[in-house]
């Protein structure tokens, strides 16, 4: 039979039955050639294999990686001038280093909570004793501090052997000898637990070649073990053998979003990692300095309790041996920040090549239960809201806009009805430390004009404080319904006046306005405040993901009127009718854009003109003009 193309087919006939027995014996036998053939490449292959592991295990280099030494952080010098340092060499350089240069602000904020867990060990033991004057007083000699003194270097070198990240014993931020149950697969390729290293059948859609996400240097490893006990997805990652050869987590039985609905374990917290479930906080400053100093909290001022002297702080380098290499699952009570900062969340061991000179696979399974109670009491860098459920807990909030992050950051009008206080706590201790003075020594011993501050009138001002703005960064990710897939991250930053920490008057009316606008915007969106029947209308006009799309650009556009008027504040009253004056213009636009889109008067007789009359009757009670002038329609 020949088929299409005139092709003869071997081996059935018109009916299905069989050729001569010639091509069949013909065909048996190229089976057996090819047979063969593939055979002898196999061995070949095996025995290549052999020779290359033999070469490997004959230049085997046993590996070692020690934080205080290797590079591993990614710096940008004050004279923008990249750079490479190890953990002893940021605190010696921290006030040459403008900021970490990672490429995602997640990875940024995991090391500097790393950082500032090792400032609160170094401090730790020498004001055991002491009380919140003395606390402060130690907030006082850092901030007027040009770099940290030597005692950092002499804590780290204290715990030296911690920091290795193929100890023994001590693995940094590991697992002893963890080793999945799965015999053939023995542990995980790296590259699958690098986030933007994409998945086999998806490769194409990163800039590294496959053979470089195979296996990454010591470098990349250290970065990479923090990041994921910060950040790792929630997922199944399967059995794990302890060391007794058992299965550990077998059973995936803290592995809900929501703590364990349990009279003995109604406090346990899930085991995703906590800035995973978290909107993070923290002050940037001039300098990577000037950014841990301002974020060293050392005592929480709403509740008095002490973050630096705390006896049951710890880190998580300076546990026992027996918590690297552990038998089974426990509960872990955090003690303190340092403890909260560094917490194990992933029970994580690195397996290099055989050479022992590159990273190539990670066993990961879950670690330490956390009790969710402590969480609100000793993490400086989230905003805490009330759950029905369980109490108290950090806002996890990733889309947040300029205007809902001041509100939530400022004092007074974020706190109405609330006897509270649930800003940030590093947010707390900086408007603590501005009242307590804390900042005085700057002004005296550089002098305003080295400081570069001016008045708003642009000389110098013996009564201007010389820190006049506050960077804040927010950070978060945003994962899949079932916590297995990072979505997204997200990062912003913005400046704040200094005043606006301690000055409740002018920022009354600064919040006041965030809050306004965030109502605005909702209202705009979905037609139940600002106007009602609005988006309805409109989505009678357009298509659903259109509407939908346009009503996020005004919010974008909206909150970046907000957020340029912040930046050139001067005082609450010119921020104030600047800032309307600006939002009436916008709105206007867009609402004469869909006027135009309608193909229909404005003002006529029909459902479209009654809804813009009415939207710009409530848009003048809402933002009014302050004058006779009607420029924004034009």
């Amino acid at each position: 039979m020949s088929d299409e193309w005139g092709w003869s087919l071997v081996g059935e006939n018109r009916a299905g039955e069989s050729t001569s027995d010639a091509s069949v014996k013909t065909g048996g036998a190229a089976d057996k050639v090819l047979a063969k053939a593939e055979k002898a490449s196999k061995s070949r292959k095996a025995k290549t294999q052999e020779v290359q592991e033999k070469a490997s295990r004959a230049t085997y280099t046993e590996p070692h990686f020690n934080l205080l030494d290797e590079l591993f952080i990614p710096v940008v010098y004050t004279d923008n001038t990249e750079g490479t340092l190890s953990l002893k060499g940021v605190f010696a350089d921290a006030h040459r280093v403008k900021y970490l240069d990672y490429d995602s602000d997640v990875y940024s904020t995991a090391v500097i909570r790393l950082l500032l867990a090792v400032m609160y060990r170094a401090y730790n033991t020498e004001y055991l004793t002491r009380g919140k004057e003395d606390l402060m007083s130690l907030h006082r000699y850092l901030s007027n501090s040009e770099k940290f003194d030597n005692t950092i270097e002499e804590y780290l070198e204290g715990w030296r052997d911690r920091f290795d990240l193929f100890s023994d014993t001590y693995p940094f931020y590991q697992t002893v000898g963890l080793v999945k149950a799965d015999k053939k697969e023995p542990y995980r390729k790296i590259r699958t637990k690098i986030a933007e290293v994409p998945k086999d059948e998806k490769f194409f859609f990163t800039d590294r070649s496959r053979q470089e996400a195979e296996t990454i240097d010591f470098a990349e490893a250290a970065n990479l073990l923090i990041y994921l006990q910060n950040y790792d997805v929630q997922g199944i990652h399967g059995d794990v053998l302890n060391d007794d050869g058992k299965p550990l987590y077998h059973k995936n039985e803290y592995s809900s979003v929501e703590p364990v609905v349990n009279k003995k374990e109604k406090d346990l917290y899930q085991l995703t990692p906590e800035l995973a479930v978290m909107q993070t906080f923290y002050l940037e400053g001039e300098t990577l300095y000037d950014t841990l100093v301002r974020n060293f909290a050392t005592y929480d001022v709403y509740r008095g309790t002490f973050f630096v002297g705390n006896e049951s702080d710890s880190a998580q380098w300076e546990e026992p041996a027996e918590n690297f290499s552990r038998k089974g699952k426990y509960v872990k009570f955090v003690g303190g920040v340092a403890d909260l900062f560094t917490l194990r969340n992933r029970g994580l061991t690195l397996k290099t090549t055989p050479d022992g000179r590159r990273v190539e696979g990670i066993v990961v399974t879950y670690a330490a239960v956390t009790n969710r109670s402590t969480l609100a009491k000793y993490e400086t860098m989230a905003i805490l809201t009330e759950d029905k459920t369980v109490g108290l807990k950090p806002l996890h909030q990733a889309s947040l806009n300029g205007t809902q992050l001041t509100s939530a950051i400022l004092p007074r009008v974020f706190q109405t009805g609330k006897t509270a206080d649930r800003r940030p706590k590093v947010v707390q201790f900086l408007e603590s430390a501005l009242d307590e003075d804390c900042y005085a020594d700057i002004q005296e011993g550089r002098g305003l004009e080295n400081a570069g501050i001016q008045n708003a009138a642009g000389s110098f001002d013996d009564d201007a404080h010389p820190l006049r703005t506050a960077g804040i960064r927010s950070t978060a990710v945003m994962y899949d319904p079932q916590n297995c897939v990072v979505r997204n991250y997200y990062s912003k930053s913005f400046r704040l006046p200094m005043g606006m920490f301690f000055d409740y008057d002018d920022t009354q009316d600064i919040v006041e306005e965030s809050i306004k606008l965030n109502n605005v915007l909702k209202g705009f969106s979905e037609g139940d405040r600002f106007n009602p029947g609005f988006r309805k209308l409109l989505q009678r006009v357009f298509r659903v993901d259109d509407v939908t799309e346009r009503m996020n650009d005004i919010s974008l556009k909206a909150n970046a009127v907000f957020e340029k008027e912040l930046d050139n504040y001067t005082t609450a009253e010119e921020f104030t009718e600047n800032l309307r004056k600006g939002l009436r213009i916008l709105f206007v636009r867009e609402a004469n854009y869909y006027a135009r889109a309608t193909n229909m008067p404005a003002f006529g007789e029909n459902p479209y003109g009654r809804v813009l009359l009415s939207f710009y009757r409530t848009l003048g009670k809402v933002y009014p003009k302050s004058n006779g002038h009607d420029e924004e329609r034009n």
